[in-house]
């Protein structure tokens, strides 16, 4: 139900600069929980140009309608000196990125990108700062990873409801069916204009 496919990517040249524009499904009821407008279009760094449409996805939606070169849209991307970009611009892909970062145990990673601001601030003024961050991901690696795979998994059916929280939180919650089976059932992720991020999870 919520989850989102790649849809038709393609090149376009208008004089003598190219454009990569890649369509990507998106809910129509992402609207209707969202505190602000979401923006019918991204354009990241690169110049590719994020394109959300809304309605029922169509057969080919997960395939390219047309070969290009490049390789387009990327939620990770390890540039040649080595470094890490990651980005979510739906709410599963924030999810992911941070499955993948404890699954790799990359915590700094997780913590510099994945994490949103306002959770490292929170966790600087009460003075735990990086260190409990550490701790807490850390110590519960295996249940946060357990449930993040079923959110994942129920974003694209009916195991996962989001829910608008006000100032652009949303909340990911399992249903108590599987709740009742996990030690963590909600997390809570940030739009920021740009990217999902990841704020907390709870019980």
């Amino acid at each position: 139900m919520l989850i989102a496919a790649l849809g038709a990517a393609s090149l376009f040249g208008a004089g003598c600069e190219t454009y990569r524009i890649e369509r990507h499904h998106r809910p129509g009821y992402y609207d209707s929980v969202s505190e602000t407008p979401l923006p019918d279009r991204v354009v990241l760094e690169d110049g590719t140009i994020i394109v959300y449409e809304q309605g029922r996805r169509t057969k080919s939606a997960m395939t390219r309608v047309a070969e290009t070169p490049g390789e387009g849209f990327k939620v990770r991307e390890e540039l040649e000196d080595g470094t890490v970009i990651l980005r979510a611009v739906l709410p599963e892909q924030a999810l992911s990125n941070v499955a993948d970062c404890l699954y790799t145990e990359q915590y700094d990673l997780l913590y510099d990108q994945a994490l949103s601001p306002r959770t490292r601030e929170a966790l600087d003024e009460r003075g735990g700062g990086k260190a409990e961050f550490l701790r807490f991901f850390q110590s519960n690696r295996r249940d946060i990873l357990v449930t993040l795979n079923r959110m994942i998994i129920g974003l694209a059916g009916q195991g996962t409801t989001l829910e608008r929280m006000g100032d652009n939180l949303f909340r990911c919650r399992l249903h108590p069916s599987i709740a009742k089976e996990v030690k963590f059932s909600q997390a809570i992720i940030e739009w920021d204009g740009t990217n999902f991020r990841f704020v907390t999870i709870k019980p």
